[in-house]
């Protein structure tokens, strides 16, 4: 039908303005999206004003989307137990590991039981949180330049106010009020492990300063070449989930992040907390233990969600491209399995 694969995705593609239902096997799916994921491609779509998309996937069943809600379908598969070797009866018992080997055999790497076990079994850490971010940064500034810096800017600070809104929603949730004592309690994330951040409180009056003096988010950027993107997260973050908290707060920084050449981080918070206040604090943080805390297969999750959105939003088809090599780069750092348990989770 036509000459070569360039020429059949131009040709699909200049119909979409008119399509308003759209049916595609994940082979099809880059010759009217361009793209290869499945998620970004529905994003194109939609952009192109495709008001119902299904995308099949094989034995991993179907896509659907409309307008802004999106479904994945089960595909139909016999119950793990209704599977034998060949050759052994129904009436003999079946060994745990030849179980094991028939249901993998049957199913797959690529299915869902899999993923959500890959999940649970390679939780991940501030570094691919990290990484995602100054990912999304490199390509979305190499790609667009100046408009690309923008619009990264603008995912972060989206991405804080979304977090801070859920801190926000945590402390109403236990009656606590909006003030900046409870903002510094009711946090999202601990460190990894002991050690990996150094951070602390300066002074609590008449105004609080804290610092921080080692971060794992800048020993991940350096660690793998990405200082120079990954820094963008540092411009404004504390002051975005600050205000996502509370609208009427203002958190300011004292000197240059580290990650812009300063020797440490240091923040001041805008109003200050007495010596009773910080022992109220640090008593309150205690009793909430883990219970606000999100791990960073969540985090990461949620940073490419937000940041990506926002790319594609602001940046059309060059930021769809971003978030592509973005996601492509970070399977290829840490393999397809950090990549695909994010799958789900927004």
């Amino acid at each position: 039908l036509w000459p070569d694969d360039a020429a059949a995705c131009d040709q699909i593609r200049s119909i979409l303005p008119i399509v308003d239902i759209i049916k595609l096997s994940q082979e099809e799916m880059p010759f009217a999206a361009g793209i290869d994921d499945v998620d970004t491609a529905i994003k194109v779509l939609r952009k192109e004003g495709v008001a119902l998309i299904v995308i099949t996937l094989g034995e991993g069943g179907a896509v659907v989307a409309t307008g802004d809600q999106q479904e994945r379908i089960r595909g139909k598969h016999r119950r793990y137990g209704t599977f034998r070797p060949r050759g052994l009866r129904h009436s003999q018992p079946l060994h745990r590991q030849a179980r094991r080997n028939t249901f993998n055999a049957h199913y797959g790497r690529s299915n869902r039981a899999f993923k959500l076990i890959r999940r649970l079994h390679m939780p991940l850490t501030i570094e691919h949180h990290a990484v995602m971010f100054a990912l999304l940064a490199k390509h979305a500034i190499e790609i667009s330049g100046e408009k690309g810096k923008e619009a990264i800017l603008a995912g972060m600070t989206l991405y804080g106010n979304e977090r801070g809104r859920r801190m926000a929603l945590n402390a109403l949730e236990r009656s606590d009020k909006l003030t900046v004592l409870n903002s510094q309690a009711y946090g999202e994330w601990k460190p990894d492990f002991p050690g990996q951040m150094e951070f602390g409180v300066t002074c609590g009056m008449p105004v609080l300063h804290t610092y921080i003096a080692r971060c794992a988010w800048c020993d991940a950027w350096a660690k793998h070449g990405l200082t120079e993107y990954g820094k963008y997260y540092c411009c404004n973050i504390d002051n975005a989930w600050f205000q996502g908290f509370n609208p009427e707060f203002t958190c300011t920084q004292l000197n240059p992040p580290m990650s812009w050449g300063g020797d440490c981080c240091r923040f001041s918070w805008g109003e200050g907390l007495t010596h009773k206040q910080i022992k109220a604090l640090n008593k309150k943080k205690k009793s909430l233990g883990n219970a606000c805390i999100k791990d960073f297969t969540f985090h990461t999750a949620h940073i490419l969600h937000t940041v990506g959105d926002v790319l594609m939003e602001e940046l059309d088809n060059d930021g769809a491209m971003a978030v592509s090599l973005a996601k492509s780069d970070y399977s290829d750092m840490f393999g397809k399995d950090a990549l695909d348990c994010l799958d789900g989770i927004f």
